[in-house]
């Protein structure tokens, strides 16, 4: 529950960061694995809040359900189980595991 609810927050930390280190290293914004790591960022980030919005309603409509009491309903199954919500999860990691490959073997 907690990373969930950090992420955004420590996504945002990772980029000024980063840029930091770009200035710090002398690199330059110009740089053709820089110019793609950035905009792929804010996909991974635009994707993780798609992503997400599922998964938290499962985690609300689960909530509700066992503050009163009930069993396991049909809606939160189908929730938990719908295929294009769980595939679209992975995308934003798939997008940071391209970012960091391009930042450790830094193409072009």
């Amino acid at each position: 529950m907690w990373v969930s609810r950090s992420s955004p927050r420590c996504a945002l930390l990772v980029l000024p960061f980063g840029l930091w280190l770009v200035h710090l290293e002398r690199i330059g914004y110009g740089t053709g694995w820089i110019d793609a790591g950035l905009p792929l960022f804010v996909l991974a980030f635009i994707a993780g809040a798609i992503a997400g919005q599922r998964p938290k309603q499962a985690r609300l409509l689960a909530e509700r359900l066992s503050r009163n009491g009930a069993a396991q309903s049909r809606d939160l199954r189908a929730l938990l189980d719908n295929r294009p919500s769980r595939a679209l999860n992975y995308l934003p990691a798939l997008i940071i595991v391209a970012i960091v490959v391009l930042m450790v073997f830094k193409p072009g």
